[in-house]
């Protein structure tokens, strides 16, 4: 399971401070390993001690644009992780997670008061799991898919990336998260799934 994987033992899972305020999320990610605040105090602590650390980028707005039906990251303005990897000289691998879309139903209706809820720190998401208890997710079979890490550029000047070297690394991560999906999007959801498209918010 997810709790035994030795390689995961020693990660720092970063989640937005305000879900430490539910005693359940907080148990439960330590369950995971050692659970951090995604805020930028601690997450440029975590990198100068060298931690290897999980991050969620889309926070709360992906959460919000979720889809049953859709493969959704919100990633195009969400560059301020990828500047601190550059700084400290961090790899960053993209991962995905097929399966999780059919967890939860999520209404999307209102989305721009929704995602503007999000930027305030107030989860815009309308949820609906199982049918006799919502908060529970559905029986679905979740397949997380790891690609290859990217280095920061040869020849960045080391803790000082230019605003191009961000979004040219930024377009990298893009670009090859968009890659794995394509890579394993028939494997788990059929020939049906051969034109469809990561949408990239």
């Amino acid at each position: 399971t997810l709790f035994t994987q030795p390689e995961l033992k020693d990660v720092r899972w970063c989640f937005a401070h305000v879900l430490y305020c539910s005693p359940m999320f907080k148990a439960f990610v330590s369950m995971m390993g050692y659970p951090a605040s995604a805020d930028k105090t601690h997450f440029l602590r975590l990198m100068k001690k060298r931690h290897n650390i999980a991050l969620l980028p889309g926070g709360f707005e992906e959460a919000t644009i979720s889809c049953s039906t859709a493969d959704r990251v919100y990633i195009k303005s969400r560059k301020g992780w990828v500047k601190y990897a550059l700084q400290h000289g961090y790899s960053i691998t993209p991962v995905y997670n097929f399966g999780e879309r059919e967890c939860y139903a999520n209404l999307q209706w209102l989305m721009p008061l929704r995602l503007w809820l999000s930027t305030k720190g107030l989860p815009g998401i309308l949820p609906w799991g199982r049918w006799f208890c919502p908060i529970l997710p559905r029986d679905k079979h979740l397949h997380i898919v790891v690609g290859k890490p990217l280095s920061p550029p040869e020849g960045m000047t080391p803790g000082a990336p230019t605003e191009a070297e961000v979004s040219a690394h930024h377009a990298r991560y893009v670009q090859a998260l968009g890659a794995l999906f394509d890579r394993h999007k028939v494997r788990f959801y059929g020939q049906s799934a051969k034109d469809v498209a990561l949408e990239v918010w």
